[in-house]
């Protein structure tokens, strides 16, 4: 039951939120759009190293991630395949390089990205 709470969850999540990726293989042509959410989390990698020391606080952004229902992927998705990710209303948001792909064992998968050059 909670299982299917969560796919449910999940599935609603991923259509209000409305991000698409388009999937090309590295050396292959374009697959059709999948519906994700693509985030670009910030991590806060530093503290203050004494109570005066404000130069001791450090900030580094993370690596972008989409995130979207495993059977909506391509079979074969792996590292080195390109994702183009736009918004809801078809802006572009950047063109960027598959980096890692989790599978949650919940039906869902992050992919961890770079930007393209």
């Amino acid at each position: 039951m909670f299982r299917e709470l969560m796919g449910l969850v999940d599935e609603f999540e991923v259509s209000f939120f409305g991000d698409h990726g388009v999937v090309t293989p590295a050396g292959g042509s374009a697959r059709p759009a999948v519906a994700g959410i693509f985030d670009r989390p910030a991590v806060d990698v530093g503290a203050f190293t004494s109570s005066d020391d404000v130069d001791g606080l450090g900030f580094v952004s993370g690596a972008p991630m989409f995130t979207c229902r495993t059977a909506d992927l391509p079979a074969g998705i792996t590292d080195g395949d390109g994702l183009v990710v736009r918004d809801a209303d078809a802006v572009l948001i950047g063109s960027f390089v598959v980096r890692e792909v989790r599978p949650d064992g919940t039906g869902m998968t992050v992919l961890v990205l770079e930007k393209a050059t």
